[in-house]
């Protein structure tokens, strides 16, 4: 395809309102491609809609090595939002709360706590399983369950 055929198509397409999406696929380019040409037939002086305009399409696709490709969709924007404040997690108190100076090689590094002067507050229990003490690792490390068949 010619370099003005192409120019033409793209500016017919982009008036109708069709996304920059849908005209590379429709003309085998990429989409920045359409968007490079748009931006220079502007410069030049064709009439081109403006990008206010254009409406969020609800599918999006991909050229991949593998062809096109669906991607992932945003999260909605009403999702609910998740605090910790929801779980219950049943975990005594710290018996100290040490800063990362006192912490030692045998110590848990479970942060239970921040100072604003002292920065991140350490259990500082003695070491059990990797860097956190019993009830620590427990929350942690999760055992791996058995595959579904």
């Amino acid at each position: 395809m010619e370099s003005g055929e192409m120019s033409n198509k793209i500016v017919v397409m982009w008036n109708e309102g069709i996304t920059s999406g849908e005209i590379a696929k429709e003309l085998g380019v990429t989409r920045n491609v359409v968007i490079g040409r748009v931006s220079r037939l502007r410069k030049n002086g064709v009439t081109l809609r403006s990008l206010q305009k254009i409406k969020p399409s609800t599918k999006r696709e991909v050229k991949t090595r593998m062809g096109w490709v669906m991607k992932r969709q945003p999260k909605p924007k009403n999702a609910p939002v998740i605090s910790l404040d929801q779980f219950t997690f049943d975990i005594p108190p710290p018996v100290q709360r040490v800063d990362i100076t006192q912490l030692t090689s045998l110590s848990c590094r479970y942060i239970v706590d921040q100072d604003p002067k002292r920065g991140a507050l350490y259990c500082g229990d003695t070491r059990h399983y990797r860097s956190y003490c019993k009830k620590h690792a427990e929350l942690c490390y999760q055992p791996v369950r058995p595959a579904k068949v």
